[in-house]
C-alpha cells in the first residue's frame, strides 16, 4: 500500500503554489490516497471489510453472524491512514499560507467561504476528479459494487471518510443530501434531475457545471437562471446619489424595498449609492417554475433553483435586486426572502416594484425598509437628455429644446435612455445626422401609453395653430397655458423653495363654447404643441350610480395619468362639473362629494388637464375659480368662416375656380365643424368622379348636413345655387 508521501512532494512544504492546477493536484492527491488505501485493504482481506453500500458476500455474511452482536464492528477506521491524511492537509495548508493572495485558489475559496468539513471537501473532490480523469469512474464502480455506476455516491464518500474518522456517522449523509442543505444549494446538481434514488447511500454526487468550471479555473461569466446582470452606463452625472443616506448599512443584512413608478431605474440607484455587480432576479419567472406542492417543498425548490446565484454572490460578491410585480404572490415572496437570507447572509437584499405592491411585501414577518424612488428632477432630466443625445454623436435641430423635453416629460432615467436609443437608431437607418423633435415624438408617445383603455381613448393630433380659427385673444390664452406647462417644473421648483406652490404644478384649462366651434381641435393643437398624447376621458364610463364608484374611476384615471406623460381631455364635462346643489337627499350629497374630489385631483395633478363644455352657465363658479385658465369659443363670424372655407380642404383636392366661398361664408352662419363636414362630403363626391369640386357639390353636401340636423327649412338662402338642391 502506498503512503501519502507517494502523492505529495514534501520538499515543497511551506512553499507557495504557482498555479491553480498545482493546488488542485495536491488536493486530488488526498482523494487518490484514500481510494488506493481502501482498495488495498479490500484486496488484502476481501472477506474482512464490509462497508455500507457494498453487497455482502456469503463469507462476509457468515463471519458477520458468527460474531456476537456486542463484538460486531463494521468500522474500517485506520490510524495510519488517518494520520497520513492529516499530514497531507497540513502540507496543503502550509503551501496555501505561503501563496500570495493574487493567486486565486478555488478549492481554498470554497472551503473557507462555505466552511466545508473534510467530508464535504471529499465529496467535492470525488466529483471533480471525474472531470480530470475519467478512469476514476472504474474505481468508484468497484467500491460501489456496481459496474453501471456513472457518478460517485454518498455511500462511497462515507466509506472513504470512515477510514480517517472513527466517529463517522451516517447522519452526515442526511446533511449532505438535504434539499436545502449547503451542498445541494451551492455545489451539486438536484437529485430530482438525476433519476430515482432508492436510499441516501445511493445518492449521486455530481457538481453543477458552473461550480465544476470554477474549480477547474474556467471563466465564471455565464448566464445565471432567472437573473439579468445590470450593465451600468458610465454616467458623468448622478441623479440619485443624494439618496444614499436612505439606505441601511451594507452589512446589516436588511430587506430593502424600493418603490418606483419605473423600477428599471432602481439598478442605477444602487450603483450610485455604492452597490455594484447588480443581479436582477425576476421573481415571477422563478415563481412559475418552483411548483406549488406545499410551502416546504416550494421553499426548498427556490433555494435549489437559485443555487448558481447564491454561489456566485458568495464567491465573487455582488448584490441581488428582486424585481416583483403586482402579480407576485406574497406567500412566495416570504419563502424567497427566507431563502435569500439563509444562503447569502450578511448582505442587504433589495426588492423593487410599483407602489401597488408595497403593502403585500411589508405584510410579512420580516422588517422591510421602504424607500421611494421618484423620477429625476427637471435639472437632472435635462442633464440626462443632454448626456444621452451627445453620446449618439448626432446634431440637435433648432426645433428640439432639451430644456422643454426635461420639463414637459417626467420620465425615468431608463426611459430617456431608451427613447434616445430608438430615435437615434431610426434616424441613422434613414440616413440622418441630426435629431429633430419629430424623431423623438413617436417614441415619447409610445412610452407614455396609459393603461386606461376602459376609461379613455387616444386621440391622434395633427393640427397646428394655423388650423385653429378662434378669437386672437382666446388663442393667446391657450398659448400662455402651453408656455406655463412647459416651464412648470423649472419655475415651480423655485416657488416651492420659497414656500409657494404647495399644490400640484399642473395646468388646467376649461374650453367652453357652442358645439362645433373648435374645442376638440384646440385640445389636439395643444397636444401637438406640447408633443404629448391626448386621451379623451369617456365621462359616461366615469359616472356611476353606485356609491363611491365614480370617485374610484376618477382616482384610477389620475393615478394612471400620473405614471404617464399625457393630456387628459374631459369632453362634454357637464355631467361631472355642474353646479353644486343644495343637499336634499343622499344623491345630492354624494354628487357634491364627487365634484369636490375631482377638484382635489385636478389641483394635485402635475400634468395638463383640458375640460370642454357646451354649457358654461351650468358650471359652478367656485369650481371655475380653481382652474388655471378658461378659453371661450364663439361661433365664427363671417371673416373667420371665410377663412375656414378656404383652408380646411387638403391641398391635393382640385377646386373649381368658380367656387363661391364668399357666398357660403356670408349666407350661412354655421360653426367650423359643420363647414368641415360639408367640405369633406363635397370632396368625396368630386373625388369619386375624378373631377374638380364645384358649387354643386357644396350645395348638395350642405343639403345632406342640414337634413341630418333637421334645419333645412329655408331654401331661399341658397340664392343662385338653389337649383342644385333638387338634382
Amino acid at each position: 500500500m502506498y503512503s501519502i508521501y507517494d502523492y505529495l512532494d514534501l520538499a515543497l512544504s511551506g512553499k507557495p503554489y504557482t498555479s491553480v492546477n498545482e493546488h488542485r493536484k495536491d488536493n486530488l492527491g488526498i482523494l487518490w490516497f484514500l481510494l488506493d488505501s481502501f482498495i488495498a485493504k479490500r484486496t488484502d482481506d476481501p472477506e474482512k471489510y464490509y462497508t455500507p453500500g457494498i453487497v455482502m458476500t456469503d463469507e462476509q455474511a457468515r463471519r458477520y453472524y458468527e460474531e456476537k452482536p456486542v463484538d460486531r464492528d463494521s468500522c474500517i477506521f485506520d490510524d495510519e491512514v488517518a494520520s497520513e491524511a492529516d499530514d497531507a492537509i497540513k502540507y496543503i495548508e502550509s503551501r496555501e499560507k505561503a501563496t500570495k493572495n493574487s493567486l486565486m485558489l478555488p478549492l481554498k475559496m470554497i472551503r473557507q467561504e462555505f466552511e466545508l468539513s473534510f467530508f464535504e471537501q471529499l465529496c467535492v473532490l470525488m466529483s471533480l476528479a471525474l472531470a480530470v480523469n475519467v478512469n476514476i469512474r472504474n474505481l468508484y464502480a468497484y467500491i460501489g459494487n456496481d459496474a453501471a455506476l456513472k457518478h460517485p455516491t454518498a455511500g462511497i464518500a462515507y466509506s472513504l471518510f470512515s477510514m480517517v474518522c472513527p466517529d463517522a456517522d451516517v447522519s452526515m449523509l442526511d446533511n449532505l443530501c438535504r434539499p436545502d442543505g449547503k451542498m445541494a444549494v451551492y455545489f451539486f446538481r438536484s437529485v430530482e434531475n438525476m433519476g430515482r434514488v432508492s436510499s441516501l447511500m445511493d445518492t449521486p454526487i455530481v457538481l453543477r457545471n458552473d461550480m465544476q468550471g470554477f474549480l477547474l479555473g474556467r471563466s465564471h461569466e455565464e448566464d445565471i437562471p432567472y437573473c439579468t446582470i445590470y450593465n451600468a452606463d458610465d454616467l458623468d452625472i448622478e441623479p440619485f446619489a443624494g439618496m444614499k443616506s436612505s439606505f441601511p448599512d451594507k452589512e446589516e443584512g436588511s430587506v430593502v424595498f424600493v418603490e418606483s413608478r419605473n423600477p428599471s431605474d432602481v439598478p442605477e440607484l444602487l450603483i450610485q449609492c455604492g452597490y455594484s455587480d447588480i443581479h436582477i432576479l425576476h421573481a415571477d419567472r422563478l415563481s412559475k417554475d418552483t411548483g406549488t406542492a406545499g410551502a416546504g417543498y416550494a421553499g426548498d425548490n427556490i433555494s435549489v433553483r437559485l443555487g448558481r446565484l447564491y454561489s456566485h454572490i458568495r464567491l465573487f460578491g455582488g448584490n441581488v435586486l428582486v424585481s416583483i410585480t403586482d402579480r407576485t404572490d406574497p406567500d412566495f415572496l416570504g419563502m424567497l426572502i427566507a431563502s435569500l437570507r439563509k444562503h447569502i447572509p450578511g448582505r442587504n437584499i433589495f426588492f423593487c416594484g410599483t407602489e401597488r405592491i408595497t403593502k403585500d411585501l411589508a405584510s410579512g414577518r420580516d422588517r422591510i425598509f421602504t424607500i421611494r424612488l421618484p423620477y429625476p428632477d427637471v435639472e437632472s432630466r435635462e442633464k440626462l437628455w443632454d448626456y444621452y443625445i451627445r453620446r449618439t454623436g448626432m446634431k440637435i435641430s433648432e426645433d428640439l429644446s432639451i430644456a422643454d423635453l426635461a420639463d414637459c416629460y417626467e420620465i425615468s432615467l431608463t426611459g430617456i435612455r431608451q427613447i434616445v436609443y430608438l430615435a437615434h437608431r431610426k434616424a441613422v437607418w434613414n440616413g440622418k445626422d441630426e435629431l429633430k423633435r419629430a424623431d423623438l415624438k413617436e417614441h415619447l408617445f409610445a412610452l407614455s401609453e396609459m393603461g386606461l383603455s376602459r376609461l379613455a381613448t387616444y386621440i391622434p393630433s395633427s393640427f397646428t395653430w394655423d388650423n385653429l380659427q378662434i378669437d386672437p385673444a382666446q388663442r393667446k390664452v391657450l398659448m400662455v397655458a402651453c408656455e406655463r406647462f412647459r416651464h412648470r417644473n423649472r419655475i415651480g421648483g423655485r416657488l416651492r423653495g420659497t414656500g409657494g406652490g404647495t399644490y400640484g404644478n399642473g395646468v388646467s384649462v376649461l374650453l367652453c363654447g357652442p358645439p362645433g366651434t373648435g374645442k376638440t381641435m384646440a385640445a389636439q393643437v395643444v397636444s401637438e404643441e406640447l408633443q404629448l398624447p391626448l386621451y379623451r376621458i369617456d365621462v359616461s364610463q366615469i359616472y356611476s350610480k353606485y356609491l363611491g364608484e365614480t370617485q374610484k374611476n376618477l382616482g384610477e384615471v389620475f393615478d394612471e395619468a400620473a405614471k404617464s406623460n399625457v393630456i387628459l381631455f374631459f369632453d362634454e364635462a357637464d355631467a361631472l362639473f355642474t353646479k353644486r346643489t343644495e343637499v336634499s337627499d343622499s344623491h345630492d350629497k354624494y354628487a357634491n362629494a364627487e365634484t369636490a374630489y375631482l377638484l382635489q385631483k385636478i389641483e394635485a395633478h402635475s400634468g395638463m388637464v383640458l375640460l370642454a363644455t357646451n354649457l358654461f352657465k351650468n358650471f359652478d363658479t367656485a369650481f371655475v375659480r380653481r382652474l388655471t385658465y378658461v378659453v371661450r369659443f364663439n361661433k365664427p363670424d363671417e371673416e373667420v368662416r371665410l377663412s375656414l372655407w378656404r383652408t380646411i380642404l387638403p391641398g391635393f383636392v382640385k377646386v373649381s375656380p368658380d367656387l363661391d366661398y364668399e357666398f357660403f361664408a356670408e349666407k350661412f352662419d354655421i360653426p367650423g365643424s359643420s363647414i368641415k363636414a360639408i367640405l369633406y362630403s363635397a370632396m368625396y363626391m368630386a373625388q369619386a368622379q375624378d373631377r374638380e369640386l364645384t358649387n354643386r357639390d357644396i350645395v348638395q353636401a350642405m343639403k345632406y348636413e342640414f337634413e341630418k340636423n333637421g334645419v333645412l327649412n329655408d331654401t331661399s338662402r341658397f340664392g343662385p345655387y338653389s337649383a342644385y338642391l333638387y338634382e
